[in-house]
């Protein structure tokens, strides 16, 4: 879920609702790997808040983050998103930066 707040009160339902949409559609978007890796345990977790502040403070009890990089080639290629330099900067564990298959190729 995007960090942002909505900037008036009237908002507010309509933020949950896509909050709460954009939950279900990541759980959908996982189901083919739990069914293609059952033995790898996915814990689950919608929150709000920066994804590299939020995947920093959630680092506390993992043993490595994996973030990706987009890298859309050239000298964007090579850069590091915010999210990653967060989770990088911030991380109480090892960090893996993967790029994409379309980024290698």
């Amino acid at each position: 879920m995007p960090g942002f707040a909505p900037p008036v009160g009237a908002y507010t339902d309509l933020m949950n609702r896509l909050f709460d949409l954009q939950s279900s559609a990541a759980v959908q978007d996982l189901a083919p790997w739990r069914d293609k890796y059952p033995g790898v345990e996915v814990i689950e977790s919608a929150v709000r808040g920066h994804p590299g502040h939020v995947l920093a403070a959630a680092s506390r009890g993992a043993e490595l983050v994996v973030v990706g990089s987009r890298g859309l080639g050239g000298i964007a290629g090579a850069l590091l998103g915010s999210v990653g330099h967060a989770v990088l900067h911030h991380a109480h564990c090892p960090v893996a930066v993967v790029g994409s298959r379309r980024a290698n190729s």
